[in-house]
């Protein structure tokens, strides 16, 4: 059975049936695949699906957990701003943290395994860093913006809206410097044009010139997205 083969290969596979038109797949890192299904999808038709999909699956299950592997999230590491930071834990701080930029040290008053408290940092620290700079740029080069709503998309580094909300995803903190800049001048600029052509590249480039350098970073670390 379908089924069977896919959990001996390390796959997990959860079902959803909800109000969609198609069955749709997605792998995510952890051996997780997500099977979302018309509500009146049978059994029969889901491994129907899944016996034709598989080695699609096994194919993209396979990549995914050699990029975890090779960006694995040690538990005395804390990857912050493109640069691995030191930790160490100090138990009288109970829930909280101290992040030193500049000896890049982290001491923890739990451990970063622990109850997610490794994402708490990173929503925390996105929050105070990702939504002001987004205001302070979108002021500066003459962008209107409504909201910047932090998030954790396990797909998108970043969206913007219609209506001018920015969204910015909480794991941009794990990036260097001048990816997270792009990311936000990528976003703001689709307040102006809500597509990727010309125009929008060419203008692109002209606000970030290292462009290409960071588009490449994004690509090469897209795992990340669907770690946590």
């Amino acid at each position: 059975m379908v089924r069977e083969k896919l959990k001996q290969a390390g796959v997990r596979l959860f079902i959803r049936r909800k109000a969609v038109k198609n069955i749709n797949l997605k792998i995510k890192a952890k051996g997780i695949l997500l099977l979302s299904a018309p509500l009146s999808t049978t059994d029969e038709r889901i491994d129907e699906v899944l016996e034709k999909k598989y080695n699609w699956v096994l194919k993209h299950h396979v990549r995914l957990s050699d990029q975890v592997e090779r960006t694995e999230l040690k538990p005395d590491v804390f990857v912050y701003f493109g640069e691995e930071f030191a930790v160490t834990h100090n138990s009288f701080l109970f829930n909280n943290y101290r992040l030193n930029i500049e000896n890049k040290t982290l001491i923890t008053g739990l451990k970063l395994d622990e109850g997610n408290f490794r994402e708490q940092i990173y929503k925390q620290k996105a929050t105070e860093y990702l939504k002001p700079l987004a205001f302070h740029y979108a002021e500066s080069w003459g962008f209107e913006i409504k909201k910047v709503i932090i998030r954790g998309q396990s797909s998108r580094w970043g969206t913007c809206s219609s209506k001018g909300n920015i969204s910015l995803n909480w794991k941009l903190m794990m990036a260097p410097v001048f990816v997270i800049d792009y990311l936000i001048f990528h976003e703001l600029l689709h307040t102006r044009h809500l597509n990727h052509g010309a125009q929008y590249k060419k203008e692109l480039r002209q606000l970030f010139p290292r462009t290409d350098e960071a588009e490449l970073w994004l690509k090469q670390h897209n795992h990340l997205l669907s770690m946590f």
